[in-house]
């Protein structure tokens, strides 16, 4: 994680560890900022996977999306399913 891990939170979380001063605050807004970062290295990895194999990826205003060819294997589809997950849809279950 990089030394400024603070530029995985939103701006709003944020300012919201500048109110809130003491080591269980800082420890959480640390493990989800380590989340995010890990989720990203997840989608870098998946994309170069799924970059090399038989989906075509388009870029959408919302983030990726893939479609699967017709001799897609279960591991591309599912590959392609995690990479179209995003952190909004999550919250919202």
């Amino acid at each position: 994680m990089p030394d400024d891990w603070t530029s995985w939170l939103t701006e709003e979380e944020r300012e919201v560890l500048k109110g809130w001063d003491d080591e269980d605050t800082t420890h959480f807004a640390r493990s989800l900022a380590a989340s995010r970062a890990l989720v990203a290295e997840k989608d870098k990895a998946l994309h170069a996977i799924c970059d090399k194999a038989v989906l075509t990826g388009r870029y959408g205003g919302e983030g990726y999306w893939w479609e699967i060819e017709k001799n897609g294997s279960d591991d591309l589809v599912n590959a392609a399913a995690a990479l179209a997950l995003s952190e909004e849809e999550q919250e919202e279950k």
